[in-house]
């Protein structure tokens, strides 16, 4: 009997090259191909439509390189290192481009910090460094005492965790924090200790003054040990500006210069200070023996321009003896009031006022004294001069001459 006939067909399909290439110096490629290293009778590194191949490109680590991104055909992208391509119709050109390794900084910051990076390098980077194009998961960290406010420096935002992406450079991240109790110089309202360390600034030391601006609710703290004036927002627990050092962290005496050495914008020993109708500051400079006057929205690089209790010098420290209507010595308090300046005299027991601008007083008011040599000190301002007495006499021989 005869065999029956049997049809065979073969099926054949197109074969179409694989090329995996870097585009650049800076990294290797790899490739993990299907076995054998080619589809069906194709040639090796030849493949029909349709086949799963997964490429790799690793930055040089050496060279601080890492990868940025594979090309393939019809202008295809793919931004991770490990890239699980399907061959098409036609010839496919794979191609890794390499860059520089980028760094972000996360600098301390006061009431929290930023938490480890994820991933902890991207592109073939070595640990903590990035290639371009990387996206990272950031994430505040605050301190029991604090919350988190608002990202800074290489990009902003108010969430936490947050994922970024990597431009082509380095960025510094600041991770912002507030206390939870709103106190000045301390971190919560269970503290007293002088310069915590904890606060923005670094806290007070023996504040001895403060006033609030009118027109925007700043307030102004005479921070008395520490040698400066702190000026903070309406609602702010962060010194916008600083007066008498060259930063809001800096606190020696007389900017660095010294206890019996002063400058046009130094202090020593601040305690009362006061504003004018221009918002100009009053400074009673105790330790230097003089009040300073700043233009409005003074800051760490304004100069003073006006001295009341130094005859018009900024570089002299001393203070005057015997008392002169143009000297002072240790003033505490200053107000501004009768078109003019008072000015509590502390060392000399007395208050002073000066008319508009002038820096020589026309008023001196003394409290009860039994000196007779300071009371004539004090007359001896000027004959023309106007003086207020309050006093109570011991004796008939203590009045006035």
């Amino acid at each position: 009997m005869p065999e029956s006939p049997v049809l065979l067909r073969a099926t054949f399909e197109t074969c179409y090259s694989l090329i995996v290439q870097a585009g650049d110096t800076g990294g290797t490629v790899t490739s993990t191909l299907p076995y054998p290293n080619h589809g069906g009778t194709c040639d090796p590194g030849y493949y029909p439509s349709n086949v799963k191949v997964t490429v790799t490109g690793t930055g040089d680590i050496n060279n601080n390189k890492g990868f940025v991104k594979w090309t393939g055909p019809g202008g295809v992208t793919a931004w991770t290192p490990t890239w699980a391509y399907t061959t098409r119709m036609g010839t496919s050109l794979l191609t890794a481009s390499f860059g520089s390794c980028f760094f972000i900084d996360r600098p301390a910051t006061i009431g929290g910090s930023v938490g480890p990076l994820s991933p902890t390098s991207g592109g073939g980077c070595a640990a903590g460094w990035f290639a371009g194009g990387t996206s990272i998961l950031l994430t505040a960290v605050p301190e029991p005492t604090h919350r988190f406010v608002k990202w800074s420096g290489g990009f902003g935002g108010s969430s936490s965790p947050v994922t970024v992406i990597l431009g082509f450079g380095s960025i510094s991240v600041n991770a912002n924090f507030e206390q939870l109790d709103f106190v000045y110089g301390q971190v919560t309202f269970t503290q007293s200790s002088a310069n915590n360390a904890g606060v923005v600034g670094g806290g007070f030391s023996g504040p001895g003054g403060m006033l609030v601006k009118a027109s925007n609710e700043e307030l102004f703290v005479a921070d008395t040990v520490n040698n400066r004036i702190l000026v903070y927002p309406y609602n702010s627990l962060t010194p916008a500006r600083v007066v008498g050092q060259p930063d809001i962290n800096s606190k020696m005496a007389n900017r660095g210069l010294g206890a019996t050495t002063c400058a046009q914008h130094s202090l020593s020993g601040p305690t009362g200070i006061a504003l004018d109708a221009s918002n100009r500051l009053l400074v009673a400079d105790t330790k230097n023996n003089r009040v300073l006057l700043f233009p409005s929205s003074t800051g760490a690089t304004t100069v003073a321009t006006r001295v009341y209790g130094q005859k018009g010098s900024y570089a002299t420290q001393l203070a005057t003896t015997p008392p002169m209507a143009d000297s002072l010595s240790a003033p505490t308090g200053v107000a501004v009031g009768d078109g003019g300046v008072f000015v509590a005299d502390a060392g000399n027991h007395r208050v002073l006022y000066y008319p508009g601008t002038t820096t020589t007083a026309t008023r001196v008011y003394m409290g009860k004294t039994t000196s007779l040599s300071v009371r004539r000190a004090a007359a001896s301002v000027a004959s023309t001069r106007r003086i207020v007495w309050q006093w109570t006499p011991a004796a008939a021989s203590s009045c006035p001459t």
